[in-house]
């Protein structure tokens, strides 16, 4: 199968995309509060997982489901933490295209990436705006 480059169009706003399931393991914990050189004992007293941990695995591997052409810039991030994760728990991420638009002839996708825990409650949303590339050399006009 060729992989696709994420494109104004070829995506759909409100287009779902498959749920990625992942599960909090101690391991991937330590690795994280490592990585990020974090008070890990913290961490290990609250018995909780950092919250930006939940962002990095489900938002990611989510916005990286279509191939990022060359020149694609990051505009914009937003993250609400609404619940606490342990380790253990099993996380399910749901992403959508929320939005996608032309400004001043720049092309804009907006990919929503909802993350939910084993119980159903929503303990993540998180939304990233990101401008693409001009594909066509028109400053987008061939996208409307």
């Amino acid at each position: 199968m060729k992989e696709e480059y994420l494109s104004y169009n070829n995506v759909a706003l409100n287009e779902k995309f498959p749920p990625i399931d992942f599960t909090v393991t101690g391991e991937l914990v330590e690795k994280y509060i490592t990585a990020l050189n974090l008070d890990g004992d913290f961490y290990r007293e609250l018995g909780e997982v950092p919250s930006s941990l939940i962002d990095r695995c489900a938002r990611l591997p989510q916005l990286l489901r279509k191939l990022l052409p060359a020149g694609t810039i990051h505009a914009r991030q937003y993250n609400e933490f609404i619940g606490n994760v342990k380790v253990g728990d099993t996380i399910r991420s749901i992403a959508r295209i929320s939005d996608k638009y032309i400004k001043k002839e720049r092309v804009y996708i907006v990919i929503e990436v909802v993350s939910v825990g084993g119980d159903g409650k929503i303990i993540n949303i998180a939304q990233s705006t990101i401008i693409l590339p001009d594909e066509i050399g028109d400053g987008g006009k061939d996208c409307v």
